[in-house]
């Protein structure tokens, strides 16, 4: 599975947490609809998680990140999302 490979690299250089443009980077080959389509597909089987609208977590990663937040938040920012505050 190519996914898991691309994935498990990042994850070596201590990437766990992507934004869907950087998901685009690491699928450079494809169109904005399949990479979509191929994010649905590793949530939908455990790969990814999505902890925030346009940002995901390697749910697959083989080193505890004790900055799991902090990295989300930095993402958020990255990616100019906002929370909604009820």
């Amino acid at each position: 599975m190519i996914a898991r490979q691309r994935l498990d690299a990042w994850d070596r250089q201590g990437r766990k947490i992507f934004t869907l443009r950087d998901l685009a980077k690491l699928f450079h080959e494809d169109s904005p609809k399949t990479l979509q389509g191929g994010v649905n597909r590793l949530r939908r089987h455990g790969v990814l998680e999505c902890v925030a609208r346009g940002i995901y977590h390697y749910a697959l990663s083989r080193s505890p990140d004790a900055y799991r937040l902090e990295r989300i938040a930095r993402a958020m920012r990255r990616g100019g999302i906002q929370l909604r505050v009820p």
